[in-house]
């Protein structure tokens, strides 16, 4: 039994990825799938989290009253955009 819930494994993963922001480090992922609406960009990802199974929703830029959601065994919690002058010369690309 886990003693953490869905809710509190996200919010340190998150904190994790936070601190590591100005580091050399990428945490990885298995993607599970991918999907991409045809409504100007609405993405949902399904991924593994610490052996679990995540899905990360962003909706289309078009909809910007909506915000992109994290969620993990049925808990879901909004994702907050980090901003860009806090990446430096930070760059990755996806393929």
């Amino acid at each position: 039994m886990r003693s953490r819930s869905p809710l509190a494994r996200a919010q340190r993963s998150s904190r994790r990825s936070a601190d590591r922001r100005h580091t050399d480090e990428l945490d990885e992922h298995e993607v599970l799938s991918f999907a991409r609406q045809q409504d100007g960009g609405t993405t949902t990802i399904t991924f593994t989290l610490d052996g679990d199974e995540a899905t990360a929703w962003f909706p289309t830029p078009y909809s910007p009253e909506l915000s992109p959601t994290l969620t993990i065994d049925g808990a879901t919690v909004e994702l907050a955009a980090i901003d860009p002058a806090e990446l430096g010369d930070a760059v990755y690309g996806c393929r």
